[in-house]
């Protein structure tokens, strides 16, 4: 039912595509969008809805925001945005507790995909940057929709292509970040599905969804035990008698130690319970925290004083 709503607005603008409105006409079909958008962000908004329906209805949101702006540009208006790069940033709700801002790069008049996601690297750039100037660190995914059609059946489908959730900490190179995790990894996908033989075509971008959710590198912890329990990760200065003996600016090797209590009773009484402590040697603090924070196998740098770790050798280098 919801799909339908989007798509009798779809139908209606490719109806209206190419004629000049006027200006009660123009209002009264962006009157229709902003109407739509309001009573899908009331779904988004109810606590009850489930994660497959906020998905879709985020991204039925995102797709009227673009037909609100092509609404207004039948009608020779361009309602904010870049006129020099054609493209125009709209805010976007929330679609769950754990997102800090979602909002969208909209297409004002490219055609090439390409092209559209150069026009978007200063604005997705600056965004990112903005949100991260007042947190530790960030998870940021990109999903971009485009318009293609099947014309053995004259058929046209919105379909859309996602990227990973990646880390972004305030070493993170943002350039770098869009080029390899944007720009690339989007390219190749919409290349490998024009040419797996599926028979659609490119008609054109519409827009470019990014959603930016709290990041915490160091969530750690074990499930209750009446037995044994974790009490801290922390970490010690081993002074061996070389770097002892040697002058103060000499840098002095750490080591990462796992301190663990158990409940021990000698006795019967309850009264006579006592702590017991006593500490493991983390050898790979690395192997450790990497398999609690992600399910993949590559290489991390963490830095011995906050923590905080890095996917490339060089950020980790220019944070020490």
């Amino acid at each position: 039912a919801l799909k339908n709503l989007v798509d009798t607005i779809a139908f209606s603008y490719a109806d209206l595509l190419g004629e000049q409105l006027t200006d009660e006409h123009r209002q009264r079909c962006l009157r229709v969008c902003e109407e739509t958008i309001e009573y899908f962000n009331t779904i988004l908004r109810d606590p009850g809805t489930t994660i497959q329906v906020r998905r879709s209805v985020q991204a039925h949101i995102n797709q009227l925001n673009w037909l609100a702006d092509q609404f207004s540009r039948l009608g020779n208006q361009v309602v904010g945005g870049d006129l020099n790069q054609g493209v125009k940033w709209q805010n976007l709700e929330n679609a769950f507790a754990g997102n800090i801002q979602t909002g969208c790069v909209i297409n004002q008049r490219h055609k090439d995909p390409t092209l559209f996601l150069q026009a978007s690297r200063d604005i997705v750039i600056n965004k990112v940057q903005s949100v991260l100037r007042d947190l530790a660190g960030l998870k940021v995914n990109v999903e971009f929709f485009c318009t293609f059609r099947k014309h053995q059946q004259d058929i046209e489908k919105r379909k859309s292509f996602i990227t990973k959730s990646r880390e972004i900490l305030p070493a993170t190179s943002l350039q770098d970040w869009y080029t390899e995790h944007v720009y690339e990894k989007l390219k190749q996908r919409i290349e490998d599905f024009e040419h797996e033989g599926s028979g659609w075509s490119r008609l054109g971008p519409t827009s470019l969804m990014v959603t930016m959710s709290r990041f915490a590198p160091t969530q750690v912890g074990n499930p209750p035990s009446s037995d044994c329990r974790r009490i801290s990760s922390g970490s010690m200065r081993l002074r061996t008698s070389r770097t002892m003996m040697s002058s103060a600016s000499c840098e002095i090797p750490t080591i990462h130690l796992l301190m663990i209590k158990k409940s021990v009773n000698y006795t019967n009484n309850l009264d006579n319970i006592e702590s017991v402590y006593h500490f493991a040697w983390i050898h790979n603090l690395s192997g450790l925290i990497k398999s609690q924070i992600s399910l993949g196998r590559h290489r991390l740098y963490f830095c011995d004083r906050c923590l905080n770790h890095f996917k490339f050798q060089k950020c980790y280098l220019e944070h020490r």
